[in-house]
């Protein structure tokens, strides 16, 4: 019989059925990749690349239309936000489809920091979740943003906030985004460019949710 050290370590590491882990996603992107790896041998990725690069959805079916919101509120926000999305658009297998205008946002959680430069971006996309999570987190790093506290001052931050219809929940990742029914500067952008596109938890659409009393902050165009 197992001692009691044993069974809360068991506890400890074992996932609950049906969980979803950073590990099963990282091994189900590696069976894609070498998926398309034995495409190569036969000329199918080419085919595929082509069909993406041309925007021929019936050739790239796994193509996938993804919904972020970008914020800085350090240094030249709206630079920072340009330069956010060109990394964007030059990552292997994702292309920009949409940009919203920018909105001056009140800061959220810690609210004695300089306001927000916030937008939202719409992509078209090959790439699995959690890839393109730790591409957005590169891109960050590389714009330099550094660790802070929770809601504090940040040079960029780029959230994936809808993925077509996708609900996952795993140790890095959420989708949809988990508080952005309740974030106005999420909202208003976002609605700007994709006012149609579903909350596949809710079924309502982006532009009910900003519509909601309950979209939290001030969230105002900037005329450019």
């Amino acid at each position: 019989m197992p001692s009691r050290a044993e069974t809360s370590q068991a506890c400890r590491t074992t996932p609950k059925a049906g969980a979803v882990t950073d590990a099963s996603i990282l091994a189900r992107q590696r069976r894609k990749r070498n998926r398309v790896s034995a495409l190569k041998g036969n000329g199918e990725f080419d085919r595929i690349l082509h069909g993406f690069v041309a925007g021929d959805w019936a050739v790239c079916g796994a193509l996938m239309r993804v919904h972020l919101s970008l914020g800085s509120n350090v240094g030249d926000r709206k630079a920072n936000l340009e330069a956010a999305l060109d990394a964007l658009g030059q990552l292997d297998g994702v292309r920009v489809t949409a940009r919203s205008s920018c909105y001056e946002t009140e800061p959220v959680g810690v609210v004695d920091q300089p306001a927000f430069l916030n937008m939202a971006a719409e992509v078209e996309t090959v790439l699995e979740p959690l890839e393109l999570y730790e591409a957005a987190k590169e891109i960050e790093k590389d714009l330099g943003r550094e660790p802070t506290a929770r809601w504090g001052p940040r040079t960029i931050d780029i959230d994936i906030v809808l993925w077509g219809d996708r609900v996952l929940e795993s140790d890095r990742i959420t989708l949809p985004h988990r508080e952005f029914r309740n974030r106005a500067f999420v909202l208003a952008p976002l609605a700007e460019i994709a006012p149609d596109a579903i909350d596949p938890v809710t079924g309502e659409t982006v532009a009910a949710l900003a519509a909601r009393p309950q979209a939290q902050g001030q969230a105002d165009r900037v005329q450019d």
